[in-house]
């Protein structure tokens, strides 16, 4: 009984606390730095609180989107932004409810597919947003329109 017991210690020393047996003078990488705690009055995504009248006093203004694959990006302009009726609920009311399109105008030069795109405004920040081409052109360039449909809090 009494090997047993030499060999139990052993083990248990060299696999303590997560431990890896490494080679003597091997350095092992830090420990990665803790992500600080999020503002518990920060929205998780900051597109929900960009309302159709905050798009709206940007018309006119540049977006620059990129797509998460790629590091080139799209100059737009938001062109117009246009209110939707929102589908009704439950018992004819949809207050809750808001709904609009943002209408972008991109370069005549490319026409891109539709895609989910990191935008970043010099305003409104950063926030991803699904864009799909209209198929139409306008007098500068080709239109896309994000359309969101969103239930208020």
């Amino acid at each position: 009984m009494s090997g047993l017991a030499a060999i139990v210690p052993a083990v248990l020393n060299s696999a303590a606390f997560g431990q890896n047996s490494t080679k003597p003078g091997a350095k092992t990488p830090p420990p990665p730095a803790p992500k600080p705690p999020a503002s518990p009055s920060a929205p998780a995504d900051p597109f929900a609180t960009l309302s159709s009248s905050v798009f709206y006093q940007q018309i006119g203004s540049n977006f620059i989107f990129r797509r998460s694959t790629s590091s080139t990006f799209i100059d737009m302009k938001l062109i117009a932004v246009e209110t939707l009726r929102p589908t009704e609920g439950a018992g004819g009311n949809a207050p809750l409810k808001e709904c609009f399109a943002l209408v972008f105008e991109g370069p005549a030069r490319s026409r891109y597919r539709q895609s989910t795109f990191n935008v970043e405004h010099g305003t409104l920040g950063k926030f991803q947003i699904f864009v799909v081409p209209t198929g139409a052109m306008s007098r500068w360039g080709w239109t896309y329109v994000a359309t969101i449909n969103r239930i208020k809090p």
